[in-house]
């Protein structure tokens, strides 16, 4: 059932940390069940890592006798320190803040914004777009460095029109209701599906020009799987 509302929820599911979030959950902190599986949910859909969370509530444990301020506390903690302190979204206003900034902004609603809120992602040497915490597992202890040479990822959704928009496009014109926009657009897997001449020249370790006649298909991976699909 957990795994089954995280990935509606468009989070990857290892099977891994769900086990880890539920056994601290569960068994450490001792909620109720029906809690427990909704909290992990919840912490896992923000990017907040078990082990983070449990360092957190090592420390937190012992400051309070409330169990619910504690955890609270810890994850308000374990929010800035997942995947190496590189966690960003994007807000409301559709600039990118970190979980920190969140917090200071949005003080006890902050974990609601944040995960209504689009995480970013950046485009690594492969030409593919990842989190940060994809960054995190794949380079360890230099993910920072190669998370701050990457660029910010495009993100490319189908629209209501049928039309492919970056992120930034959908920020720019649907303005205050552009998340909910972005959230119920198809994710485009393909990132160079819908690119012109000048934004395909733009990724090419990736992406390659064939003029079909049609500048909207012209632009296409370069491997041997070439055929968009939407997840």
């Amino acid at each position: 059932a957990m795994r089954g509302a995280l990935a509606l929820a468009g989070i990857p599911v290892d099977p891994a940390p769900v086990k880890d979030m539920w056994d601290f959950l569960y068994n450490s902190v001792e909620l109720p069940k029906f809690e427990a599986q909704r909290w992990v949910v919840d912490l896992l859909s923000a990017e907040i890592e078990p082990k983070a969370l449990s360092d957190a509530w090592t420390v937190q444990k012992g400051s309070t006798s409330n169990k619910g301020e504690a955890l609270k506390k810890s994850v308000y903690t374990a929010a800035s320190t997942s995947a190496g302190g590189l966690l960003a979204r994007y807000a409301k206003d559709g600039h990118l803040y970190s979980a920190q900034q969140f917090q200071q902004y949005y003080g006890d609603a902050w974990l609601v914004e944040w995960l209504e809120s689009p995480q970013e992602k950046r485009v690594a040497n492969d030409g593919k777009e990842y989190s940060a915490q994809e960054f995190q597992k794949y380079y360890g202890g230099n993910a920072a460095s190669y998370w701050n040479q990457a660029s910010e990822a495009p993100q490319r959704r189908m629209a209501e029109d049928g039309q492919t928009y970056t992120i930034q496009e959908f920020i720019a014109y649907y303005k205050g209701d552009w998340q909910t926009k972005f959230d119920e657009a198809s994710v485009v897997a393909d990132v160079c599906a819908g690119l012109n001449h000048e934004g395909c020249d733009g990724l090419p370790q990736t992406c390659q020009w064939k003029w079909t006649g049609d500048w909207t298909d012209s632009c296409v991976l370069k491997s041997s799987t070439t055929a968009a699909f939407l997840v």
